[in-house]
């Protein structure tokens, strides 16, 4: 569960630390990442029926996960009454020891 949390900082990383490498590694490395987030934003104008859309739908399952584990870390730095709020009670839970009238 760690990994998972961890990964999209992993991959951050991956991706600033690829311009550090010597040229040729480097443009095969943020190719290779351009390539990926490039399908994955490609994605929603794809058609259903189109062979790229076999590549470019698990690209962008994989990076809204990635955003997703970035977005759950929130939960340990921001209060939790921003997060989540009261549900709200319909009427009928609110009176359930109000007499109704229909049983003696």
């Amino acid at each position: 569960k760690l990994g998972r949390m961890l990964l999209p900082y992993a991959l951050i990383s991956l991706l600033i630390s690829s311009f550090w490498l010597p040229l040729w590694p480097a443009v095969l490395v943020l190719a290779a990442q351009a390539g990926i987030y490039g399908a994955a934003l490609a994605d929603p104008i794809l058609p259903d029926r189109s062979l790229l859309k076999r590549i470019s739908s698990p690209a962008r399952t994989f990076v809204v996960l990635m955003a997703a584990a970035t977005a759950a870390l929130a939960i340990f730095f921001v209060p939790a009454g921003k997060l989540w709020r009261p549900a709200a009670q319909p009427e009928r839970a609110r009176g359930v020891n109000q007499p109704t009238g229909s049983v003696p």
